[in-house]
């Protein structure tokens, strides 16, 4: 999967120089993240639980339609602590997301997309399935995403 890291890093490039950052929720971006990560594998007799963390990047392109929100996106994201010593090293998304702006600074938004962790034994595929909500941060070209 090295050339999705490639394509994901040249979108991010021309992301960043395609749009004002002044656009409200019309446009593309770049961002980086930072969180914790969560994994429960169920193998039967076995039930094995991990915690850590993990940081990335994002890319993503947004379309507002009057108060809807359209968009589709991608992250990259580096694994660390218990969930990397069990083997999990990166993690990918591709995902689309709709959304309402509640008001010129919040967006209510859900998300699904196909995932893929990625590791010293190989690669786990899947799906992801979210709601969310970004705010943008007043005077800057900021947006905080929970």
């Amino acid at each position: 999967m090295m050339r999705l890291k490639h394509i994901v890093i040249a979108f991010a490039a021309l992301a960043a120089t395609a749009l004002p950052a002044s656009a409200q929720y019309s446009g593309c971006g770049v961002g980086v993240f930072g969180g914790l990560a969560h994994a429960q594998v169920d193998l039967g007799p076995v039930d094995i639980e991990l915690g850590g963390q993990q940081a990335g990047i994002n890319v993503a392109c947004d379309v507002k339609v009057q108060r809807l929100v359209f968009g589709v996106g991608a992250d990259y994201a580096w694994m660390f602590g218990d969930v990397k010593s069990f083997g999990v090293d990166t993690n990918w998304t591709l995902y689309g997301r709709a959304g309402v702006a509640i008001t010129d600074f919040s967006l209510a938004y859900a998300h699904a997309g196909f995932t893929r962790y990625e590791g010293s034994g190989g690669h786990i595929d899947g799906w992801k399935l979210g709601l969310g909500n970004e705010l943008k941060i007043p005077g800057a070209p900021l947006y905080l995403d929970l």
